[in-house]
């Protein structure tokens, strides 16, 4: 897959618990991790659903206020929200409408910290 220039192809993200983050995720979004044992163990590789961008879990605290924010696809907003907060997350800003043309955003803490969001159509 040939990705243009300023297209996101990778993501990080930090956890004091790798458990908890790997239950959060799994269960959230149906994400896959393995542990990479090449460089250390304290590194697992995120393999998303179909078509979507990998990334990583690496152990350390979360780095206070983000200066990006990684923005999910969810196809129900207020079933992933729920599910977050099911999970041991926060909602930060609930489900808010950007326009009818371009959809809906929630801000959610994860159960370690870190800021994501989630988009939706509807």
């Amino acid at each position: 897959m040939a990705l243009a220039q300023g297209n996101i192809c990778w993501y990080e993200i930090p956890t004091p618990d790798f458990e908890k983050s790997k239950a959060f995720y799994s269960k959230l979004f149906g994400w896959k991790f393995q542990q990479e044992k090449t460089f250390s163990n304290d590194y697992w590789f995120i393999s998303p659903p179909a078509n979507g961008i990998g990334g990583g879990l690496y152990r350390g605290e979360p780095i206070g206020r983000p200066t990006i924010i990684p923005y999910f696809v969810v196809s129900d907003m207020g079933e992933a929200i729920q599910q977050a907060s099911h999970l041991g997350g926060k909602v930060l800003k609930p489900k808010t409408l950007i326009t009818q043309e371009t959809g809906y955003f929630a801000h959610i803490q994860d159960n370690v910290g870190n800021l994501i969001a989630f988009w939706s159509q509807e």
